[in-house]
């Protein structure tokens, strides 16, 4: 057993907000050579169980209902949630530190003591769809028929299901490298100096409305301290 623990960090957050743009960048920041994708992930996960029916309904979103996507994620994100437990054993062993990204991160169903986890959105409507219709990294858009309105939908389910937990959210409205750059000063922050962030219900509300600004206050209340990041609005196309 390696005694030193294993630096694991999720970003999670809906399709189009850079996920995999500030993986990259971050797993540069932080020297992190294993890198996780989940749509690696599930394409493993349809060759091995091709009749399970979470996998077989996957990349089809043909959903309107609130409840019934909300049920459909917590479904896929149950079933990752086990594969990623089995990761952390894994770099427990090994000592290897790992970053991951994707949409089917709920922390109910992850060993959420045993990793950092951050939540990436974009406040901004305009700048979250020019990221979604025009991805750069992620070149084939989101493996799947969910559209733009149904994206933000889900956005907003990930942010109600993260309120319980103290995760930090960060609106992605800068250059990839501030985003990474700040995220890495999170990680090394000690814990009594970040408060968590307040994951808002719906897209436009993330961060008390103001873009270019990350606003850190208490998960769950409305009423905790506040630490103002500054980070210019960075308007691109690059999206995950």
């Amino acid at each position: 057993m390696i005694e030193s623990k294993p630096l694991i960090v999720l970003l999670s957050g809906t399709y189009g907000v850079g996920k995999t743009t500030i993986a990259h960048h971050l797993g540069v920041e932080l020297s992190i050579m294993q890198r996780v994708g989940l749509g690696s992930i599930i394409k493993t996960i349809k060759t091995v169980l091709p009749e399970n029916e979470i996998v077989k309904e996957w990349n089809h979103y043909n959903l309107t209902d609130r409840g019934q996507v909300r049920e459909k994620l917590r479904r896929e994100s149950q079933l990752i949630g086990r594969i990623i437990a089995t990761i952390v054993d894994s770099a427990q062993q090994s000592g290897e530190n790992y970053l991951i990204e994707g949409v089917q991160l709920l922390p109910e169903f992850l060993p959420m003591s045993e990793l950092r986890m951050f939540i990436l959105g974009v406040s901004d409507t305009d700048a979250h769809r020019r990221r979604f219709e025009h991805p750069t990294i992620t070149r084939a858009r989101h493996l799947n028929n969910c559209t733009f309105e149904l994206a933000r939908l889900v956005e907003s389910i990930i942010l109600e299901e993260a309120q319980p937990y103290s995760i930090p959210v960060i609106n992605n409205l800068s250059s990839p490298m501030e985003t990474a750059a700040l995220i890495k000063m999170l990680l090394l922050a000690p814990p009594s100096a970040v408060a968590p962030v307040l994951a808002a219900s719906t897209g436009d509300a993330i961060f008390g409305r103001k873009e270019g600004k990350t606003l850190l206050v208490n998960t769950g209340s409305c009423s905790g301290d506040a630490i103002a990041l500054d980070l210019p609005a960075h308007r691109d196309d690059s999206g995950a």
